[in-house]
Parts: structure tokens; sequence; C-alpha cells
């Protein structure tokens, strides 16, 4: 899971710099009265919708690893009792009533 959220971060951290990158480009390439000037506005609003899904995705992760920590909780806990039945019913015998 750690390595899923490492990958997410690169993954933004990379995004956001060959954005950066490309938006500097295209500023400076496309006149503001060039019929292609819309790009710019085009490229933002795009930006903007990859940003907001990985905002999501990493979101989800976080969900997913709350998630996964206490599913392993609840069967450590479930182990535990386990063991501890066995232990009592090795030293004291099986009990009348399961």
């Amino acid at each position: 899971m750690d390595l899923l959220k490492k990958t997410v971060e690169e993954l933004a951290v990379t995004f956001t710099a060959r954005m950066d990158e490309f938006q500097r480009e295209v500023r400076t390439c496309i006149p503001a009265t060039s019929p292609s000037w819309n790009i710019n506005a085009q490229f933002t609003t795009f930006r903007a919708f990859v940003t907001t899904a990985l905002e999501n995705l990493q979101l989800r992760l976080q969900l997913l690893s709350r998630q996964e920590d206490d599913l392993s909780a609840r069967i450590a806990r479930s182990s535990i009792i386990q063991i501890e039945r066995g232990i009592k019913v090795f030293q004291f015998g099986f009990p009348r009533e399961l």
C-alpha cells in the first residue's frame, strides 16, 4: 500500500512539473490575439480536471489504507481470541457449552 501511495505522489509531482512546462511554452508561443489562444484556456480546464482526479485517487487510497489497517486489526483480534479459547480448552478440558 505504501508503494502505491508513493507512486501516486510521484505521479502528481511529475504531472505538475510537465503541465507547468507545457503551459509556459503555450503562453510564450501563442499570442493572445491568435485564434489558437483558446488552447490556453482549454489546457487550464484540463489541468484542473486532472488535478482533481489525482486528489480523488489519493483520497481513495487513504480510505483503502485505513480499511486495510482495520481489517488487519480485526484479524489479529480474532486470532488472539481463538488462541485464548484454545488455551482455555487445553487447560481446563472441553467446556460443556460451546
